[in-house]
């Protein structure tokens, strides 16, 4: 990624295939009503296409979603306006933040020098 100039976007794209799980709500008929299912998966959908950016790509709607993330100043307000699981969320940011400072050791970089400047689209 480094050669190629774009080693924060991999390493973002990295921590986001890496996760066993959607940063979205999961919607469960078991344990919700119908109108409550009904409506996480509306708006989980309606979350994911905002963040997407047409790129029909879950992996780089996840990674736009972490940028934003970051730059978040009330993070859980940002997860319920999203339909996101700020367990998850807080978790995929912290396996983000780890393997970003684990690259800038090995390539011996500032890790504030692979964050990514800018949403994917």
């Amino acid at each position: 990624g480094k050669q190629l100039g774009v080693a924060a976007e991999s390493i973002a794209v990295s921590a986001v295939l890496s996760f066993p799980q959607s940063p979205w709500l999961i919607p469960n008929a078991l344990l919700q009503s119908q109108s409550k299912l009904n409506s996480i998966v509306s708006e989980t959908y309606m979350s994911k296409a905002k963040f997407d950016a047409g790129l029909f790509s879950d992996p780089f709607a996840a990674v736009n979603l972490l940028w934003r993330y970051s730059r978040s100043k009330n993070r859980s307000k940002f997860c319920n306006e999203y339909s996101l699981s700020h367990p998850r969320m807080r978790r995929l940011a912290t396996t983000y933040s780890s393997l970003k400072t684990r690259v800038a050791s090995a390539l011996d970089c500032e890790s504030s020098s692979l964050d990514v400047e800018e949403p994917l689209h």
